[in-house]
Formats: structure tokens, sequence, C-alpha cells
């Protein structure tokens, strides 16, 4: 059996596979200097959409996650599009990846975690198939930073029922987490189908992590369709009128990957 099917073999069954020191030092330089000119830019009504977030450690504001933002950064948008990070995705999952979107969570010290959920409700209205999700850390994860924990022996390729973008409590019964400790050079890919969730930032540095989402291109091209429709409903705070109401978009999205 080649090495790519065996990949695809345990993507299929358990709906995620960690690759170890995957990554060059070309491509971690790539990643960590966008992450840090991302954060540093002033918030500017345009195409980067920056979010916001309450620390729990002292209630400051502190930033969430950086939407949309490949098609600004060349040497990223070739990493995602055509280089090794969309090469993985063919790897494990056998599709030809087509950019459906792209974030960084940045989770920040005090930064929050988010429940048990699934990222395939969050783009029914896009496409209803599997998605591919790509991690690339550009910090190294851990518990106390509030790494990400996987349903490591609970896969479905189905949405499970979700309320306020958290899993029904009654389907986690019997569920062993299994905790994701990567080093920036790893990288994981995993379903949208892949029950997740993470905790709380506890540590005094960053959790910095590239989320980049992929359907398969015979479905089409969607990006600009999907950033279009989250910049009109739920956009960066910069571009929010002050006499709209996004809470309902709040409650039940953001708490996922939208």
């Amino acid at each position: 059996m080649t090495e790519a099917r065996k990949l695809q073999d345990h993507f299929r069954t358990h709906g995620y596979v960690l690759l170890k020191n995957y990554l060059d030092e070309e491509s971690l330089l790539i990643l960590r200097d966008c992450a840090v000119a991302l954060d540093s830019l002033p918030d500017k009504p345009g195409k980067i959409m920056k979010y916001y977030e309450l620390s729990s450690c002292d209630g400051s504001r502190i930033l969430n996650r950086v939407e949309q933002f490949a098609d600004s950064f060349s040497d990223i948008n070739a990493l995602l599009t055509e280089g090794v990070i969309a090469e993985a995705v063919k790897l494990v999952s056998g599709i030809s990846p087509s950019l459906f979107k792209e974030k960084i969570n940045f989770k920040m010290p005090g930064g929050g975690g988010f429940n048990v959920h699934q990222d395939a409700p969050a783009f029914t209205k896009f496409i209803r198939e599997e998605l591919v999700v790509v991690m690339i850390p550009v910090d190294k994860t851990d518990e106390k930073n509030g790494c990400l924990q996987v349903a490591g022996n609970f896969f479905k390729k189905e949405i499970i029922p979700h309320v306020d973008g958290t899993v029904e409590i009654s389907h986690l019964s019997g569920i062993k987490w299994e905790k994701i400790i990567m080093n920036p050079s790893d990288i994981l890919v995993f379903s949208s189908w892949l029950l997740h969730k993470s905790n709380t930032n506890f540590s005094t540095g960053p959790r910095r992590n590239y989320f980049v989402t992929y359907n398969d291109l015979k479905h089409g091209r969607m990006r600009d369709e999907y950033f279009d429709f989250k910049r009109k409903y739920f956009p960066p705070l910069v571009e929010r009128n002050p006499d709209v109401s996004y809470q309902g978009w709040t409650s039940k999205l953001s708490k996922q990957i939208l």
C-alpha cells in the first residue's frame, strides 16, 4: 500500500491526519511573517477582516482572528493555492483543492476556547459536501495554551445536531478527546465533519494557528461568494454599522468558524 493510500484511509476512517515535520524553513518563515504583519496592520475597511474578543483574564479587547488575507500576500497565496499546503490536502484527502476560506486564530493570552462543534454546519449555505481544513501552527500548541482537541474515537460523515454552534450534549457520551500537540513545522489535515474543541489560552504568549479550508474543485470556486456573504452579514468591527445589530450572527456562528 502506498503512503498516500495509507493517509487517505486514515483520513476517511478517523477524519484527520497529523503530518509531523511537514513544513520547511522557507514555508515557516512566510507563515510567521504573514502572521506578524496581520497582527500589526491597522483596522481599515477592505479585504482583510480583523475580529476581536474580550480577554478571559482581564476583560480587555484582544485580537481574536484575521480572515481574507491570502490575496494580499503573494507568498501566502502561493503556499495555500498551489504550494505545499494545497499539496497536503490532495495527498491526505484525494480531492483537487480549491481555497474556500483562510483565517488565523491568534488566541492571545486570555483568549477563549470554543465548545465542541463541527465546521460543516457553518458552510451548508454554500456547500453540503465534505470540506477539508488544514491547521498550521505558528506557535507550539499544548495543553497550557489551549491546543486543539479532536474526537479520536468518533467520526461520522454527517452533521451532528448543534444548538447555538455547539454539538448537543446527548451526542458526546463516550467520546475520547485527543489533545493535538504540535510544533510549527507540523500540520493537521481534518474533515469539516470532525468533532473538535479547544480551551482558553492560559499561557503568557499567543497560540497562533492558521485554519485554511478547501472544497473539491469539482464543486467550483466559492471563496469570493463566501467572503462577500460574511462581510455583509458579519463584518469586521471596523466596517460595522452602529445602527445594525449583529447579535444573531455573533451568538450562533462566531463560536464556530465563521
